[in-house]
């Protein structure tokens, strides 16, 4: 029996009407799968993992480097431990305090958080398996944010809990652009609609390396202290 091909605009048609359906079977109470947790680490260009843990649309976890920055209940904190000492500020509170600029300095020097910027300029017609999830090549334009010009292929998935954490966690980290130190998040409309498609790999510089749907502890989403007041002398560079 032939396969059909599932990124086919009509195979994908198929799709969305079938999660419509379960939509309705499960409006009783039961969780949709589409909320289901998921961990994915990521490796970058310098070889560190940046892992991000979602439970839902507003419980969020992205750690690399040292760094976390956590999302719950509609605001986000980053969290770290120094010297025996967890440190965490409300980014809310931050924007609007005297140590916004301090916070940027530390996060932009911890990486990888920056402008990203790029296009789709049609699929190679090829797939390619990423953390055993199926996807399609496409080629893209990118943007350096020195203006230069560069070409490469990313990899693309119609995986529906995968866009979900993209376009959450896109959405917080435009949220915090300015305190985070990043430039736009300029990404193909493909990637940013409802049911649109979720990046496995950009080029040879950010790949999918695993992928997890197993369930992610209570306390990963906790914040393991109460974050610092904004108007202290804080914080105390290492």
């Amino acid at each position: 029996m032939a396969k059909t091909n599932p990124f086919t605009p009509a195979a994908r048609k198929a799709r969305a009407g079938g999660l419509l359906a379960a939509l309705f079977l499960l409006l009783g109470g039961w969780t949709l799968a589409a909320q289901a947790d998921m961990t994915q680490v990521w490796r970058l260009e310098d070889g560190q993992p940046l892992t991000v843990e979602s439970r839902d649309d507003q419980a969020l976890r992205l750690s690399w480097n040292g760094q976390v920055l956590l999302f719950r209940e509609g605001r986000g904190y980053w969290v770290r431990w120094l010297d025996g000492v967890w440190q965490v500020v409300d980014l809310e509170d931050a924007q609007q305090g005297p140590f916004g600029p301090l916070l940027q300095s530390l996060l932009a020097e911890a990486g990888p958080l920056g402008p990203v910027s790029f296009r789709l300029a049609g699929t190679t017609g090829a797939q390619e398996q990423v953390a055993g999830v199926a996807g399609m090549v496409y080629n893209a334009t990118g943007q350096l944010p020195d203006g230069t010009q560069v070409a490469e292929t990313v990899v693309l998935a119609a995986d529906p809990d995968m866009q979900r954490v993209q376009r959450t966690l896109v959405g917080h980290l435009r949220r915090y652009g300015r305190m985070l130190g990043m430039g736009p998040l300029d990404l193909p409309p493909e990637l940013e609609r409802d049911g649109g498609l979720a990046l496995l790999r950009y080029g040879k510089e950010v790949k999918l390396e695993r992928l997890s749907r197993t369930p992610i502890a209570e306390e990963r989403m906790e914040l393991p202290a109460a974050p610092l007041p904004s108007r202290i002398p804080w914080p105390v560079a290492p």
